[in-house]
């Protein structure tokens, strides 16, 4: 499996262009979704934001098979401005802003790529993908809102998702709101699950990825600035391992489900 992972600035033009018409196929004409497009693409003001984009291809500037979208919850983002009230009191905790904690949305297939026998294994294969790039990445948790048809079908993988909230009517119908540990046992569920479909070995191409690592270590080893009357200041050993941390990672990653990740 080859997975580019791009950020808004660095994907290809023109995967750029054929991703968001697959989704404005899927989320506009398909599921009838009342969102924002224009010129056969969809398109919303969080597609200009700190996101990545993980596209599925039959290789490098082959043909798209699937798509998500991950924000990291330190950004503005979907769950925590429109969806916001949906997320139960109990569970607004879960919002709290992180870089270990993203949103994954406008999860979708290219149907026309698969048979319907296949078209199940895709997402499978889709969701794996997404896993092993957050187990890489340091991704803990993702958080994502759907239709109650698609979380059924989550639930029916065997993954273990915990229930947000909802919303009885979003202008497309009711919204469930999820969150999802990147944990040993889901990942173990859909590695299984993986190979019982015969899912290749997965690549992973682009600079998505070390963008996405530098962003969390930044703020890991971002201070806590003092804020009394002292005005403390960072030290200059803060400031050099706060920019050693950012510094540009390989640019690729190679995954084998019997050896584990690796960085190339």
């Amino acid at each position: 499996m080859f997975v580019q992972i791009d950020t808004a600035q660095t994907i290809d033009f023109a995967l750029r262009e054929t991703m968001l018409r697959l989704r404005k196929r899927v989320f506009c004409e398909q599921l009838g979704w009342d969102i924002p497009h224009c010129n056969g693409q969809e398109a919303d003001i969080f597609d200009f934001n700190k996101c990545l984009y993980l596209n599925w291809l039959s290789g490098l500037g082959g043909d798209l098979f699937g798509s998500v979208r991950l924000i990291p919850l330190s950004e503005d983002n979907l769950l925590t401005t429109v969806f916001k009230s949906s997320v139960d009191e109990g569970h607004q905790a879960a919002l709290s802003r992180s870089t270990r904690v993203w949103e994954a949305t406008r999860l979708c297939l290219d149907e026309t790529m698969f048979n319907a026998q296949d078209r199940p294994l895709a997402l499978i294969k889709l969701l794996f993908s997404l896993f092993l790039a957050c187990r890489t990445i340091g991704i803990e948790r993702l958080l994502c809102n759907c239709d109650a048809i698609v979380f059924r079908r989550y639930r029916s993988l065997g993954l273990t998702i915990d229930w947000l909230g909802a919303t009885p009517d979003f202008r497309h119908g009711a919204v469930c709101c999820l969150s999802v540990a990147i944990s040993d046992q889901n990942v173990g569920v859909l590695d299984a699950l993986a190979r019982e479909a015969g899912a290749a070995p997965v690549v992973f191409n682009g600079l998505g990825i070390a963008a996405a690592v530098a962003l969390i270590r930044e703020h890991d080893l971002a201070p806590v600035w003092n804020t009394d009357h002292r005005g403390t200041k960072p030290t200059a050993r803060t400031k050099r391992r706060v920019s050693r941390a950012t510094k540009q990672l390989p640019l690729s990653v190679s995954h084998s489900m019997k050896t584990g990740s690796r960085l190339t």
